[in-house]
């Protein structure tokens, strides 16, 4: 299996057998088997049709916008599956329709418990944004604690407090499982790692 993402290579034996090339053109994509959307800086509120508010972003897609938009959509155009963490769960559920939480309180840089059907998982938190899935897409773990104050397009927190909070999230019209957590930071007997390899198996049909 060769596994490709842009702007951050490198190997991560507790979630690849092999090391993840850098790609920053649709063309260096043609014998892969995976696409990787790594985490990183916020994309632009535009993805989803808003203005900056809360965000740490500009009204313009960046560099790496653009560049990873392409990547997606030469990846849902031949059919690869997409793994997307953080900003690239955030990413992919923007360009499938759903929104972002432009700013969530309680979620950066702390552990948390995750519900996958009713069982708490460990995962590891280091955002302060939230996806706003559609109707098209399946939420499989939810966030077990709860943003206090959550902002979207204004500076008036969104109340929204019997909300469950996607942690990992599956977006079928791009072939891609989200997961908001970072298990490249993980040990690999760490629950957020072995979910992946287990999710990444059961939807995307890859064994990292």
């Amino acid at each position: 299996m060769k596994a490709v993402g842009a702007y951050i290579g490198g190997y991560y034996p507790q979630l690849f057998k092999q090391e993840v090339k850098n790609v920053i053109s649709p063309m260096q994509m043609k014998d892969a088997d995976l696409l990787v959307l790594w985490g990183g800086d916020d994309i632009s509120p535009t993805l989803y049709g808003e203005q900056v508010h809360r965000a740490h972003a500009n009204n313009q897609l960046s560099k790496r916008d653009k560049c990873e938009v392409n990547l997606v959509l030469y990846a849902k155009r031949v059919g690869m599956p997409i793994l997307a963490i953080c900003r690239g769960m955030q990413m992919v559920c923007a360009m499938a329709g759903g929104g972002l939480y432009q700013h969530a309180d309680g979620h950066e840089g702390c552990a948390h418990k995750i519900i996958i059907d009713g069982e708490e998982f460990n995962s590891n938190s280091a955002h302060h944004q939230i996806c706003i899935p559609t109707d098209k897409m399946s939420v499989i773990a939810y966030s077990e604690t709860r943003s206090p104050k959550k902002y979207r397009n204004s500076f008036v927190p969104v109340e929204t407090p019997d909300e469950k909070e996607t942690e990992i999230l599956w977006i079928p019209e791009f072939n891609c499982l989200g997961i908001q957590g970072h298990p490249e930071w993980l040990s690999r007997e760490h629950d957020l790692v072995k979910l992946t390899h287990i999710l990444s198996k059961d939807f995307l049909n890859v064994t990292l």
